[in-house]
Protein backbone atom coordinates (compact mmCIF):
# COMPACT_ATOMS: atom_id res chain seq x y z
CA UNK A 1 0.00 0.00 0.00
CA UNK A 2 2.96 2.31 0.93
CA UNK A 3 4.79 1.19 -2.27
CA UNK A 4 2.25 2.03 -4.66
CA UNK A 5 1.00 5.60 -3.01
CA UNK A 6 4.71 6.91 -3.17
CA UNK A 7 6.46 4.84 -5.71
CA UNK A 8 6.62 8.09 -7.72
CA UNK A 9 8.09 9.90 -5.39
CA UNK A 10 10.83 7.49 -4.12
CA UNK A 11 11.46 6.69 -7.39
CA UNK A 12 12.69 10.46 -7.94
CA UNK A 13 14.22 9.75 -5.03
CA UNK A 14 16.44 6.80 -6.04
CA UNK A 15 17.21 8.87 -9.37
CA UNK A 16 18.33 11.84 -7.69
CA UNK A 17 20.83 9.46 -5.53
CA UNK A 18 21.77 7.76 -8.49
CA UNK A 19 22.55 11.02 -9.75
CA UNK A 20 24.76 12.04 -6.52
CA UNK A 21 26.20 8.72 -6.79
CA UNK A 22 27.35 8.57 -10.09
CA UNK A 23 28.98 11.56 -9.49
CA UNK A 24 31.93 10.13 -7.26
CA UNK A 25 31.90 6.67 -8.79
CA UNK A 26 32.40 8.61 -12.66
CA UNK A 27 35.70 8.78 -14.02
CA UNK A 28 36.18 11.06 -17.36
CA UNK A 29 36.79 8.50 -20.12
CA UNK A 30 39.26 10.92 -21.92
CA UNK A 31 41.78 11.27 -19.17
CA UNK A 32 42.35 7.62 -19.58
CA UNK A 33 42.75 8.02 -23.47
CA UNK A 34 46.55 8.27 -24.32
CA UNK A 35 45.81 9.53 -27.86
CA UNK A 36 45.33 12.97 -26.27
CA UNK A 37 48.25 14.97 -24.35
CA UNK A 38 47.06 17.06 -21.12
CA UNK A 39 46.76 19.83 -23.02
CA UNK A 40 43.91 18.43 -25.12
CA UNK A 41 42.65 16.84 -21.96
CA UNK A 42 41.87 19.89 -20.44
CA UNK A 43 40.01 21.66 -23.45
CA UNK A 44 37.71 18.66 -23.52
CA UNK A 45 36.88 18.56 -19.48
CA UNK A 46 36.26 22.84 -20.03
CA UNK A 47 33.97 21.80 -22.74
CA UNK A 48 31.98 19.33 -20.72
CA UNK A 49 32.27 21.51 -17.62
CA UNK A 50 30.94 24.36 -19.82
CA UNK A 51 27.97 22.56 -21.16
CA UNK A 52 26.93 21.43 -17.55
CA UNK A 53 27.23 24.91 -16.36
CA UNK A 54 24.91 26.31 -19.06
CA UNK A 55 22.56 23.53 -19.24
CA UNK A 56 22.28 20.83 -16.99
CA UNK A 57 19.59 18.76 -17.94
CA UNK A 58 21.24 18.75 -21.59
CA UNK A 59 24.84 18.17 -19.87
CA UNK A 60 23.27 15.22 -17.77
CA UNK A 61 21.78 13.59 -21.30
CA UNK A 62 24.69 14.07 -23.46
CA UNK A 63 27.00 12.87 -20.80
CA UNK A 64 24.94 9.51 -20.74
CA UNK A 65 25.28 9.06 -24.39
CA UNK A 66 28.60 6.69 -25.48
CA UNK A 67 32.06 8.44 -25.60
CA UNK A 68 32.49 9.12 -29.52
CA UNK A 69 28.64 10.52 -29.55
CA UNK A 70 29.06 12.69 -25.83
CA UNK A 71 32.23 14.63 -27.33
CA UNK A 72 30.89 15.32 -30.53
CA UNK A 73 27.23 16.37 -29.17
CA UNK A 74 28.91 18.81 -26.42
CA UNK A 75 31.09 20.44 -28.95
CA UNK A 76 27.80 20.67 -31.38
CA UNK A 77 25.80 22.35 -28.72
CA UNK A 78 28.49 24.60 -27.60
CA UNK A 79 29.26 26.00 -31.17
CA UNK A 80 25.53 27.28 -31.31
CA UNK A 81 25.00 28.26 -27.95
CA UNK A 82 27.90 30.56 -28.57
CA UNK A 83 26.06 31.26 -32.26
CA UNK A 84 23.04 32.01 -30.39
CA UNK A 85 24.68 34.55 -28.03
CA UNK A 86 26.37 36.78 -30.94
CA UNK A 87 22.88 37.03 -32.20
CA UNK A 88 21.43 37.67 -28.77
CA UNK A 89 24.10 40.18 -27.58
CA UNK A 90 23.90 43.43 -29.22
CA UNK A 91 26.42 45.00 -27.19
CA UNK A 92 29.15 43.18 -29.06
CA UNK A 93 29.07 44.97 -32.22
CA UNK A 94 27.46 48.32 -30.32
CA UNK A 95 24.30 47.49 -32.19
CA UNK A 96 25.94 47.76 -35.67
CA UNK A 97 23.24 45.10 -37.34
CA UNK A 98 25.41 44.83 -40.49
CA UNK A 99 28.35 44.16 -38.62
CA UNK A 100 26.73 41.47 -36.41
CA UNK A 101 24.94 40.37 -39.49
CA UNK A 102 27.96 39.32 -41.12
CA UNK A 103 29.55 37.99 -38.04
CA UNK A 104 26.72 35.25 -37.79
CA UNK A 105 27.23 34.58 -41.60
CA UNK A 106 30.84 33.47 -41.38
CA UNK A 107 30.55 32.56 -37.62
CA UNK A 108 31.00 28.74 -38.38
CA UNK A 109 35.02 29.55 -40.29
CA UNK A 110 36.71 30.55 -36.88
CA UNK A 111 37.09 29.96 -33.64
CA UNK A 112 37.30 34.06 -32.71
CA UNK A 113 36.54 34.89 -28.97
CA UNK A 114 34.30 37.53 -27.35
CA UNK A 115 35.34 38.66 -23.95
CA UNK A 116 33.07 41.44 -24.34
CA UNK A 117 29.56 39.54 -24.13
CA UNK A 118 27.02 41.73 -21.67
CA UNK A 119 25.55 38.50 -20.24
CA UNK A 120 27.53 36.99 -17.71
CA UNK A 121 25.73 33.39 -18.25
CA UNK A 122 27.91 33.25 -21.37
CA UNK A 123 31.23 34.92 -20.38
CA UNK A 124 33.58 31.95 -19.48
CA UNK A 125 32.48 30.10 -22.72
CA UNK A 126 32.72 33.49 -25.08
CA UNK A 127 36.02 34.56 -23.60
CA UNK A 128 37.48 30.59 -23.97
CA UNK A 129 35.68 29.89 -27.29
CA UNK A 130 39.04 29.22 -28.72
CA UNK A 131 39.17 26.35 -26.25
CA UNK A 132 36.36 24.81 -28.30
CA UNK A 133 37.60 24.98 -31.42
CA UNK A 134 40.95 23.03 -30.60
CA UNK A 135 38.44 20.02 -29.54
CA UNK A 136 36.68 20.52 -32.73
CA UNK A 137 39.89 20.01 -34.60
CA UNK A 138 40.00 16.24 -32.94
CA UNK A 139 36.92 15.18 -34.36
CA UNK A 140 36.23 13.17 -36.90
CA UNK A 141 36.66 14.58 -40.22
CA UNK A 142 33.35 13.89 -41.57
CA UNK A 143 32.24 14.89 -38.34
CA UNK A 144 33.61 18.46 -38.67
CA UNK A 145 32.03 18.74 -42.00
CA UNK A 146 28.32 18.19 -40.49
CA UNK A 147 28.93 20.48 -37.79
CA UNK A 148 30.02 23.06 -39.67
CA UNK A 149 27.58 23.05 -42.46
CA UNK A 150 25.09 22.85 -39.50
CA UNK A 151 26.51 26.35 -37.89
CA UNK A 152 26.54 28.06 -41.65
CA UNK A 153 22.95 27.09 -42.11
CA UNK A 154 22.02 28.54 -38.83
CA UNK A 155 24.19 31.72 -39.25
CA UNK A 156 22.41 32.66 -42.23
CA UNK A 157 19.05 32.65 -40.78
CA UNK A 158 20.01 34.49 -37.45
CA UNK A 159 21.27 37.53 -40.20
CA UNK A 160 18.01 37.17 -41.96
CA UNK A 161 16.27 37.54 -38.82
CA UNK A 162 19.04 40.54 -37.80
CA UNK A 163 18.89 42.44 -40.84
CA UNK A 164 14.85 42.30 -40.46
CA UNK A 165 14.36 43.83 -37.40
CA UNK A 166 14.35 40.96 -34.96
CA UNK A 167 11.06 40.58 -36.32
CA UNK A 168 8.70 37.45 -38.26
CA UNK A 169 5.50 38.44 -40.62
CA UNK A 170 4.53 34.75 -41.68
CA UNK A 171 4.26 31.34 -40.33
CA UNK A 172 6.29 30.39 -43.64
CA UNK A 173 9.07 32.12 -42.14
CA UNK A 174 8.63 31.13 -38.46
CA UNK A 175 8.83 26.95 -39.49
CA UNK A 176 11.87 27.75 -41.88
CA UNK A 177 13.95 29.74 -39.22
CA UNK A 178 13.03 26.94 -36.81
CA UNK A 179 13.96 24.67 -38.86
CA UNK A 180 17.41 26.36 -39.94
CA UNK A 181 18.61 26.92 -36.42
CA UNK A 182 17.06 23.88 -34.43
CA UNK A 183 16.05 21.51 -37.45
CA UNK A 184 19.16 20.98 -38.88
CA UNK A 185 21.12 20.49 -35.79
CA UNK A 186 18.66 17.14 -35.28
CA UNK A 187 19.40 16.12 -38.53
CA UNK A 188 23.96 16.74 -37.89
CA UNK A 189 22.87 14.75 -34.67
CA UNK A 190 21.63 11.93 -36.57
CA UNK A 191 24.09 12.05 -39.39
CA UNK A 192 26.71 11.88 -36.51
CA UNK A 193 25.11 9.18 -35.04
CA UNK A 194 24.95 7.09 -38.21
CA UNK A 195 28.75 8.04 -38.83
CA UNK A 196 29.47 6.01 -35.85
CA UNK A 197 27.04 2.96 -36.55
CA UNK A 198 24.55 3.61 -34.06
CA UNK A 199 22.06 4.38 -36.39
CA UNK A 200 21.40 2.81 -39.59
CA UNK A 201 22.04 4.41 -42.58
CA UNK A 202 18.44 3.47 -43.99
CA UNK A 203 17.01 5.27 -41.06
CA UNK A 204 18.26 8.39 -43.68
CA UNK A 205 16.89 7.20 -46.61
CA UNK A 206 13.76 6.13 -44.51
CA UNK A 207 12.91 9.28 -43.28
CA UNK A 208 13.09 11.03 -46.19
CA UNK A 209 10.30 8.61 -47.95
CA UNK A 210 8.11 9.71 -45.23
CA UNK A 211 7.25 12.92 -45.74
CA UNK A 212 6.35 15.68 -42.82
CA UNK A 213 3.14 16.29 -42.64
CA UNK A 214 3.42 19.59 -40.75
CA UNK A 215 6.51 21.05 -43.21
CA UNK A 216 8.26 21.23 -46.20
CA UNK A 217 11.14 20.01 -44.91
CA UNK A 218 12.52 16.59 -45.89
CA UNK A 219 13.19 14.54 -42.60
CA UNK A 220 11.07 13.97 -39.43
CA UNK A 221 13.64 14.78 -37.84
CA UNK A 222 13.83 17.98 -38.44
CA UNK A 223 10.43 18.03 -36.90
CA UNK A 224 11.52 17.47 -33.79
CA UNK A 225 14.33 20.12 -33.74
CA UNK A 226 11.45 22.69 -34.73
CA UNK A 227 8.95 21.05 -32.42
CA UNK A 228 11.29 22.25 -29.77
CA UNK A 229 12.26 25.20 -30.85
CA UNK A 230 9.05 26.68 -31.08
CA UNK A 231 8.42 25.73 -27.79
CA UNK A 232 11.46 27.37 -26.54
CA UNK A 233 9.99 30.58 -28.33
CA UNK A 234 6.67 30.07 -26.50
CA UNK A 235 8.06 29.49 -22.90
CA UNK A 236 10.56 32.12 -23.14
CA UNK A 237 8.27 35.33 -24.62
CA UNK A 238 8.87 37.21 -21.78
CA UNK A 239 12.73 37.50 -21.74
CA UNK A 240 12.72 37.98 -25.78
CA UNK A 241 10.38 40.53 -25.54
CA UNK A 242 12.71 42.45 -23.01
CA UNK A 243 15.46 42.18 -25.58
CA UNK A 244 12.92 43.67 -28.28
CA UNK A 245 12.99 40.07 -30.42
CA UNK A 246 9.20 39.11 -31.72
CA UNK A 247 10.08 35.00 -32.38
CA UNK A 248 6.02 35.16 -32.35
CA UNK A 249 5.16 35.31 -36.08
CA UNK A 250 2.72 38.33 -36.99
CA UNK A 251 0.53 36.38 -38.87
CA UNK A 252 -0.64 34.42 -35.86
CA UNK A 253 -1.04 37.07 -33.31
CA UNK A 254 -2.32 40.19 -35.32
CA UNK A 255 -5.74 38.03 -35.06
CA UNK A 256 -5.45 38.81 -31.23
CA UNK A 257 -3.70 41.65 -30.39
CA UNK A 258 -2.64 44.92 -32.06
CA UNK A 259 0.46 45.04 -29.92
CA UNK A 260 2.41 41.65 -29.04
CA UNK A 261 4.93 43.61 -26.71
CA UNK A 262 1.96 44.23 -24.91
CA UNK A 263 0.43 40.92 -23.80
CA UNK A 264 -1.36 40.30 -20.65
CA UNK A 265 -4.43 39.01 -18.53
CA UNK A 266 -6.97 39.04 -21.43
CA UNK A 267 -8.73 36.80 -23.51
CA UNK A 268 -6.70 37.58 -26.74
CA UNK A 269 -3.71 37.69 -25.40
CA UNK A 270 -4.02 33.83 -24.22
CA UNK A 271 -5.95 32.74 -27.44
CA UNK A 272 -2.77 33.71 -29.06
CA UNK A 273 -0.88 32.03 -26.94
CA UNK A 274 -3.27 28.95 -27.28
CA UNK A 275 -2.59 29.32 -31.06
CA UNK A 276 1.25 29.35 -31.13
CA UNK A 277 0.79 25.98 -29.04
CA UNK A 278 -1.50 24.56 -31.49
CA UNK A 279 0.86 25.45 -34.65
CA UNK A 280 3.33 23.53 -32.12
CA UNK A 281 1.14 20.16 -31.42
CA UNK A 282 0.57 19.75 -35.33
CA UNK A 283 4.38 18.54 -35.40
CA UNK A 284 3.73 15.85 -32.54
CA UNK A 285 2.56 13.20 -35.26
CA UNK A 286 6.61 13.59 -36.92
CA UNK A 287 7.80 13.24 -33.62
CA UNK A 288 5.92 10.09 -32.54
CA UNK A 289 6.56 8.40 -35.99
CA UNK A 290 10.15 9.15 -35.83
CA UNK A 291 10.90 7.84 -32.58
CA UNK A 292 9.22 4.56 -33.37
CA UNK A 293 11.70 4.14 -36.48
CA UNK A 294 15.41 4.58 -34.25
CA UNK A 295 16.64 1.54 -33.46
CA UNK A 296 19.52 2.75 -30.79
CA UNK A 297 18.40 2.61 -27.25
CA UNK A 298 21.24 5.99 -26.45
CA UNK A 299 20.20 7.55 -29.38
CA UNK A 300 16.17 7.44 -28.83
CA UNK A 301 17.02 8.17 -25.26
CA UNK A 302 18.19 11.70 -26.05
CA UNK A 303 15.11 12.16 -28.41
CA UNK A 304 12.82 10.68 -26.07
CA UNK A 305 13.13 12.76 -22.99
CA UNK A 306 13.78 16.30 -25.26
CA UNK A 307 9.94 15.66 -26.52
CA UNK A 308 8.67 14.70 -23.41
CA UNK A 309 10.14 17.42 -21.87
CA UNK A 310 9.10 19.56 -24.64
CA UNK A 311 5.31 18.50 -24.26
CA UNK A 312 5.16 19.06 -20.39
CA UNK A 313 6.58 23.03 -21.20
CA UNK A 314 3.91 23.23 -23.39
CA UNK A 315 1.20 21.47 -21.17
CA UNK A 316 2.49 24.22 -18.22
CA UNK A 317 2.00 26.92 -20.65
CA UNK A 318 -1.16 26.56 -22.12
CA UNK A 319 -3.72 28.98 -21.18
CA UNK A 320 -1.17 30.40 -18.39
CA UNK A 321 -1.41 34.10 -18.22
CA UNK A 322 2.41 33.92 -16.22
CA UNK A 323 4.02 32.94 -18.84
CA UNK A 324 3.63 37.07 -20.18
CA UNK A 325 5.33 37.95 -16.70
CA UNK A 326 7.95 35.24 -16.45
CA UNK A 327 9.70 32.10 -18.40
CA UNK A 328 8.10 28.74 -17.93
CA UNK A 329 10.48 26.19 -16.75
CA UNK A 330 10.53 22.71 -15.13
CA UNK A 331 11.04 21.98 -11.78
CA UNK A 332 14.14 19.57 -11.06
CA UNK A 333 11.35 17.05 -9.73
CA UNK A 334 9.32 17.42 -12.72
CA UNK A 335 12.48 16.96 -15.43
CA UNK A 336 13.49 13.58 -13.18
CA UNK A 337 10.34 12.47 -13.11
CA UNK A 338 10.19 12.49 -17.54
CA UNK A 339 13.78 11.03 -17.37
CA UNK A 340 12.61 8.12 -15.48
CA UNK A 341 9.34 7.70 -17.52
CA UNK A 342 11.77 7.94 -20.39
CA UNK A 343 12.85 4.22 -19.49
CA UNK A 344 10.91 2.72 -22.08
CA UNK A 345 8.83 3.50 -25.11
CA UNK A 346 5.99 2.35 -24.21
CA UNK A 347 5.88 4.49 -20.90
CA UNK A 348 7.17 7.72 -22.97
CA UNK A 349 4.19 7.56 -25.29
CA UNK A 350 2.14 6.57 -21.86
CA UNK A 351 2.89 9.95 -19.98
CA UNK A 352 2.89 11.68 -23.61
CA UNK A 353 -0.83 11.13 -23.50
CA UNK A 354 -1.14 12.40 -20.19
CA UNK A 355 0.15 15.76 -21.14
CA UNK A 356 -2.06 15.72 -24.41
CA UNK A 357 -5.11 15.41 -21.77
CA UNK A 358 -4.21 17.88 -20.11
CA UNK A 359 -4.04 20.27 -22.51
CA UNK A 360 -7.57 19.02 -24.08
CA UNK A 361 -9.10 19.56 -20.64
CA UNK A 362 -7.66 23.51 -20.52
CA UNK A 363 -9.55 24.01 -23.51
CA UNK A 364 -11.79 27.12 -22.93
CA UNK A 365 -14.92 27.09 -24.79
CA UNK A 366 -14.51 30.55 -25.59
CA UNK A 367 -11.35 30.00 -27.12
CA UNK A 368 -11.98 30.94 -30.97
CA UNK A 369 -9.40 27.68 -32.19
CA UNK A 370 -11.91 25.29 -29.97
CA UNK A 371 -12.37 22.86 -32.25
CA UNK A 372 -9.13 22.56 -34.28
CA UNK A 373 -7.26 22.32 -30.32
CA UNK A 374 -9.55 19.36 -29.71
CA UNK A 375 -9.15 17.53 -32.82
CA UNK A 376 -5.10 18.12 -33.22
CA UNK A 377 -4.96 16.87 -29.37
CA UNK A 378 -7.34 13.54 -30.53
CA UNK A 379 -5.73 12.79 -33.34
CA UNK A 380 -2.32 13.21 -31.14
CA UNK A 381 -3.79 10.94 -28.46
CA UNK A 382 -4.46 8.09 -31.42
CA UNK A 383 -1.13 8.65 -32.69
CA UNK A 384 0.44 7.69 -29.15
CA UNK A 385 -1.88 4.84 -28.74
CA UNK A 386 -0.67 3.63 -32.60
CA UNK A 387 2.98 3.50 -31.49
CA UNK A 388 2.64 2.29 -28.04
CA UNK A 389 3.00 -1.26 -29.41
CA UNK A 390 6.34 -2.05 -29.49
CA UNK A 391 8.38 -2.36 -26.73
CA UNK A 392 11.86 -2.21 -25.27
CA UNK A 393 13.77 -3.14 -22.44
CA UNK A 394 14.42 -0.39 -19.76
CA UNK A 395 17.89 1.01 -19.54
CA UNK A 396 19.55 0.09 -15.81
CA UNK A 397 22.14 2.23 -13.69
CA UNK A 398 25.47 1.21 -13.07
CA UNK A 399 25.20 -2.83 -11.48
CA UNK A 400 27.11 -1.71 -8.20
CA UNK A 401 24.71 0.77 -7.76
CA UNK A 402 21.40 0.00 -8.56
CA UNK A 403 21.89 -3.19 -5.89
CA UNK A 404 23.02 -0.07 -3.59
CA UNK A 405 20.04 1.96 -4.23
CA UNK A 406 17.47 -1.30 -3.88
CA UNK A 407 18.94 -1.95 -0.73
CA UNK A 408 19.37 1.28 0.58
CA UNK A 409 15.30 1.82 -0.56
CA UNK A 410 14.10 -1.45 1.02
CA UNK A 411 16.16 -0.78 4.07
CA UNK A 412 14.20 2.83 4.45
CA UNK A 413 11.13 1.02 4.07
CA UNK A 414 11.84 -1.59 6.69
CA UNK A 415 13.07 1.81 8.85
CA UNK A 416 10.17 3.31 8.08
CA UNK A 417 7.62 0.81 9.17
CA UNK A 418 9.42 -0.04 12.42
CA UNK A 419 9.20 3.55 13.37
CA UNK A 420 5.72 4.15 12.39
CA UNK A 421 5.00 0.71 14.65
CA UNK A 422 6.77 1.56 17.47
CA UNK A 423 6.11 5.16 17.73
CA UNK A 424 1.81 4.08 17.49
CA UNK A 425 2.98 1.41 20.32
CA UNK A 426 4.81 4.15 22.28
CA UNK A 427 1.65 6.02 21.54
CA UNK A 428 -0.47 3.38 22.63
CA UNK A 429 1.37 2.47 26.01
CA UNK A 430 1.70 5.93 27.44
CA UNK A 431 -2.26 6.56 26.62
CA UNK A 432 -2.82 3.14 28.42
CA UNK A 433 -0.50 3.65 31.39
CA UNK A 434 -2.09 7.61 31.73
CA UNK A 435 -5.26 6.56 31.62
CA UNK A 436 -4.83 3.77 34.47
CA UNK A 437 -2.86 6.32 36.56
CA UNK A 438 -5.40 8.56 36.24
CA UNK A 439 -7.82 5.71 37.26
CA UNK A 440 -5.84 4.56 40.27
CA UNK A 441 -5.57 8.62 41.63
CA UNK A 442 -9.58 8.98 41.69
CA UNK A 443 -9.65 5.87 43.34
CA UNK A 444 -6.80 6.85 45.97
CA UNK A 445 -8.22 10.52 45.73
CA UNK A 446 -11.87 9.06 46.87
CA UNK A 447 -10.78 6.60 49.37
CA UNK A 448 -8.95 9.30 51.33
CA UNK A 449 -11.54 11.29 51.05
CA UNK A 450 -14.05 8.34 52.29
CA UNK A 451 -11.81 7.41 55.01
CA UNK A 452 -11.23 11.11 56.38
CA UNK A 453 -15.08 11.52 56.54
CA UNK A 454 -15.01 8.12 58.47
CA UNK A 455 -12.74 9.41 60.62
CA UNK A 456 -13.86 12.48 61.35
CA UNK A 457 -17.51 11.19 61.84
CA UNK A 458 -15.99 8.72 64.23
CA UNK A 459 -14.19 11.79 66.66
CA UNK A 460 -17.28 13.34 65.83
CA UNK A 461 -19.30 10.35 67.78
CA UNK A 462 -16.64 9.58 70.25
CA UNK A 463 -16.40 12.97 71.07
CA UNK A 464 -20.39 13.00 72.15
CA UNK A 465 -20.54 9.40 73.97
CA UNK A 466 -18.01 9.84 77.05
CA UNK A 467 -19.76 12.69 78.48
CA UNK A 468 -23.03 10.31 78.96
CA UNK A 469 -21.15 7.39 80.20
CA UNK A 470 -19.33 9.64 82.98
CA UNK A 471 -23.23 11.03 84.06
CA UNK A 472 -24.26 7.31 84.45
CA UNK A 473 -21.25 6.25 86.06
CA UNK A 474 -22.00 9.07 88.62
CA UNK A 475 -25.65 8.08 88.82
CA UNK A 476 -25.27 4.56 90.36
CA UNK A 477 -23.14 5.41 92.85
Amino acid sequence: MLDMCFKNDMNILKYKIYQKLSVYCKTNWWEKDPLYTQDQKKDITFCYDTLANLFKDISKIVTDLPQTLSLEYTVCHLMMTALHVIQNDVHIFDKNTEKQSECLEHFYSSFTCYPDVDEEKYKLLMKNYDRVGRVFELLPSDSQTIIKNMCKQAGKSMSLYVKNNNTINTIKQYNEHCHLISGNVETALLNIAVIHGYESSELLINNKANQPKSHTFNGLEKSVGIFMQKANFICDYNTNVANDKQWWPKEIWKKHTKNILNMDYNCGSQSCLNEMILNALLLVPDVIKYQSLLTSHAYRKRILILSLKTIAMLEASFGNHKLFKKNITLTDDEISHIILKCNTQENFLKEFSKYLKKIKNKISLNDPNYIILRDACDKNIACCVKYSNAKELPSQPCCFLSTCLNLTTKLMWIMLIAIIISSMLSTLIFTLKSSIVDELSSHAMHGAWVGAGQAVLSKNICFNEKPKKNKKKKHKK
